[in-house]
């Protein structure tokens, strides 16, 4: 583990450039453990989805090695809750469109909601086939959409709702019509 925040080799792998797939893949068969959450109180699988590469690769393999993170949220811990709550205080006295979103992007987030901050529908398509919910609310109250919409407008919340309606669809033509969350 790094020192400094907490971060293990696959919280680095996941969230490193392009062809960060293969050493997750190496790291997995090593069996480093997906579920650990580094300093912030991200797990491999938030490293991967916040990094902006559009590569789901690595998000697919994190995903099949551990299911349930898909509805995992980034809860921070020791200073980081901190620094989060008076982010979140300053917030409310001074908004700050670019200083919400980077906030919205990680305090009580899930994957989808950070892969919709960077606007990475290829990646939101992965976490969506693996169910992971659009309805899911971060700290700031946000869902997926809105985080996308703060950042990137309407066009990329259409692609994550279009992403969700096409696995709804999915999901009733196999019999499974509770779709995703």
């Amino acid at each position: 583990r790094e020192v400094r925040s907490g971060r293990a080799a696959l919280h680095m792998a996941a969230g490193c450039g392009p062809g960060k797939a293969g050493v997750v893949r190496l790291l997995l068969a090593a069996r480093a453990d997906p579920r650990a959450a580094d300093d912030m109180g991200a797990l491999p699988l938030h490293a991967a989805a916040a990094k902006a590469d559009s590569d789901p690769g690595a998000v697919e393999l994190l995903v099949a090695a551990c299911p349930e993170t898909v509805a995992a949220r980034v809860v921070a811990r020791g200073p980081w809750r901190a620094r989060c709550r008076a982010v979140r205080r300053a917030l409310l006295f001074r908004p700050s469109t670019s200083v919400q979103h980077a906030f919205a992007a990680w305090d009580g987030s899930t994957a989808l909601h950070l892969a919709a901050a960077r606007g990475d529908v290829a990646v939101a398509r992965v976490l969506l086939g693996a169910r992971a919910s659009l309805q899911a609310k971060n700290a700031q109250g946000l869902t997926p959409v809105q985080v996308a919409r703060l950042g990137f407008g309407s066009q990329v919340a259409s692609a994550l709702r279009h992403a969700f309606e096409e696995k709804v669809t999915e999901g009733a033509a196999c019999g499974d019509i509770s779709g995703p969350g």
